[in-house]
């Protein structure tokens, strides 16, 4: 069923995306309390869809990024970057 794919992806991106907060040593409070445009918030993001396809609906909600479209901006930045 639809709901129950839908949980195990989003257990997947979870579980990756606590991985990632840990090994750079940022708490589920840093995501909270910091700005919304933080490099290091964009690099998780980068990281976490690149390992797992998580959508950019649920990082920008749990990254409190602000908008998808917002975030889908940064990663576009990003890429252009790495490719100049």
């Amino acid at each position: 069923d639809r709901t129950e794919a839908r949980e195990l992806r989003e257990a997947r991106w979870q579980k990756s995306l606590d991985a990632v907060l840990e090994e750079a040593g940022k708490s589920l409070e840093d995501l909270e309390t910091k700005p919304k445009k933080t490099a290091w918030k964009i690099e998780l993001a980068e990281r976490v869809r690149a390992e797992t396809g998580a959508s950019v609906v649920w990082l920008a909600r749990q990254l409190k990024i602000g908008q998808p479209s917002t975030l889908r901006g940064y990663l576009s930045n990003s890429r252009n970057r790495i490719r100049t």
